[in-house]
């Protein structure tokens, strides 16, 4: 054979391998969060009015949870992170107690396809105080054990720091 027509094979090998890895390597930025929120702070009783969105940037499909998770409120001085998702075990009597998935509404997503999650928020809120200028965090968070036991996305991703809108 020619060394030029060696080259050539040897490019088109190592190519072709290289893709193989390329294609191999799990990305760490599957999904992508975002949110919005409105802010009721003229009450006694503040309450913000939250929409989540959960966007597939991979190149597969992924089932995400969308309806009834926890919901963690974190204060601190210069924002307020919400967690939403789900994680932990509850038992009863010395026995794990297992929700149903379907409780959940788990949403299979496929590449460039975005799931919503719309939340009230009333409790937990007397820590804004009068601030209504206070940045949210919003975190979306599974545990891998319920993502494993579920066959769902497990991780967690959060929103940028961002000001919630007032709403009379």
């Amino acid at each position: 054979m020619k060394p030029i027509t060696l080259k050539s094979l040897a490019l088109i090998i190592a190519s072709f391998c290289f893709g193989w890895a390329a294609q191999a390597q799990s990305s760490t930025n599957e999904l992508q969060v975002s949110a919005q929120a409105s802010l009721l702070a003229d009450t006694n009783n503040p309450q913000i009015f939250l929409t989540i969105q959960l966007l597939n940037t991979s190149d597969h499909e992924l089932t995400v949870l969308t309806k009834n998770l926890n919901l963690d409120i974190k204060p601190s001085s210069n924002q307020l992170e919400l967690t939403i998702g789900y994680s932990g075990q509850v038992s009863y009597g010395g026995h794990p107690l297992i929700p149903s998935l379907y409780d959940f509404s788990p949403v299979t997503l496929r590449p460039n396809e975005m799931a919503f999650i719309r939340r009230e928020i009333t409790n937990g809120l007397d820590v804004l105080g009068k601030r209504t200028d206070l940045p949210l965090v919003v975190e979306y968070s599974v545990s891998s054990e319920w993502g494993k036991r579920f066959t769902v996305w497990s991780g967690t991703v959060k929103t940028t720091p961002f000001t919630a809108s007032g709403r009379k």
